[in-house]
């Protein structure tokens, strides 16, 4: 019974947040819907959001199980992938279950705090070794960073959950 509740709950709410995209698009832009949307609409919506102090990620996924419900492929891969950004940028370093925090601050005077930012810094070979040189920390732990920032793109990956995943041996 109270799973049935909860899910009417998800369902309700969901709802609202798609009919307040929406209203959105009707009001903001020309009276477009839903269906006739696009990335950039998406992506604008979230900007007037976050001005507007919307908890956006809610209607995030409102809006991709939307477009997942009506086969709108590209509209539910574009909100996912906005999803995972968002939670990247708020993921934090030292929330990692079983990293040093010695490099955790090394990281920080480097300004890399979070997941978002760790994968930029280490994503390609090159920019992997400059911050190992820069850091100190060794590159086999630079790399174990990017990995385990990697994992916290998946929704649902919380510290110990990453650490898991990569312990088992799904880094990537």
């Amino acid at each position: 019974m109270e799973q049935k509740k909860k899910s009417e709950r998800a369902i309700n709410s969901y709802t609202d947040f798609v009919q307040q995209y929406e209203a959105y698009l009707f009001e903001h832009k020309k009276r477009k819907t839903i269906e006739e949307a696009g990335k950039k609409d998406l992506h604008d919506f979230e900007k007037w959001g976050e001005k507007n102090n919307l908890k956006i990620n809610r209607y995030l996924w409102g809006i991709k199980e939307y477009y997942d419900f009506i086969s709108k492929e590209e509209l539910k891969l574009e909100a996912n992938a906005m999803i995972g950004e968002r939670y990247l940028s708020q993921f934090k370093l030292k929330d990692f279950v079983g990293v040093k925090q010695s490099y955790i601050k090394k990281l920080a005077k480097e300004g890399i705090k979070t997941a978002k930012e760790m994968l930029h810094a280490g994503l390609n070979k090159q920019k992997r070794g400059e911050l190992s040189r820069n850091t100190g920390i060794p590159p086999e732990d630079v790399i174990k960073l990017v990995k385990l920032s990697d994992q916290a793109r998946i929704g649902g990956h919380k510290k110990v959950r990453a650490r898991l995943y990569y312990e088992a041996g799904f880094d990537t």
